[in-house]
């Protein structure tokens, strides 16, 4: 049974603001419904601004 969800756009790449495709640990294709993943994303928050960066 296939349990595809919606990926928020806070997870999608701060390069060209798609999501991502392929593992960038292995490099595996994540888009086939076939591989289970997991999407995570470090922040930097600048307390001083009402912003943050991506770190990783």
């Amino acid at each position: 049974m296939e349990h595809l969800i919606d990926i928020p756009n806070f997870f999608e790449s701060d390069g060209d603001g798609k999501p991502f495709e392929n593992c960038l640990v292995c490099g595996k294709y994540l888009l086939d419904g076939e591989t289970d993943y997991v999407i995570e994303k470090a922040m930097k928050n600048y307390d001083e601004y009402e912003f943050s960066s991506t770190i990783y």
